[in-house]
């Protein structure tokens, strides 16, 4: 399911993050070797980024679809960034 490949993806972009922020605070990673992680780091989130685009335009194409108009929970309210709002 997309959905769930985009909670993985970006759980994913989040441990990584997570991890060079660590090492950034963490006074006994040299400053070379954070460069480095950082560096390396770099192109795996961009490719994670790319794949969290990829998965966002297949959601948004199933959301367009025909089939998924009036497909909404019954008590769901979601905005367009599919957070929870007020239903008015």
């Amino acid at each position: 399911m997309v959905r769930d490949e985009l909670v993985a993806t970006l759980e994913e972009s989040l441990r990584i993050q997570q991890q060079l922020v660590d090492n950034a605070r963490d006074d006994d990673v040299q400053v070379a070797d954070l460069v480095a992680q950082i560096l390396t780091q770099k192109s795996v989130l961009a490719g994670l980024d790319r794949q969290r685009d990829d998965l966002i335009g297949r959601l948004r194409s199933t959301a367009a679809s025909p089939t998924s108009a009036g497909r909404s929970r019954p008590g769901s309210c979601r905005n367009t960034f599919g957070l929870s709002s007020s239903c008015n």
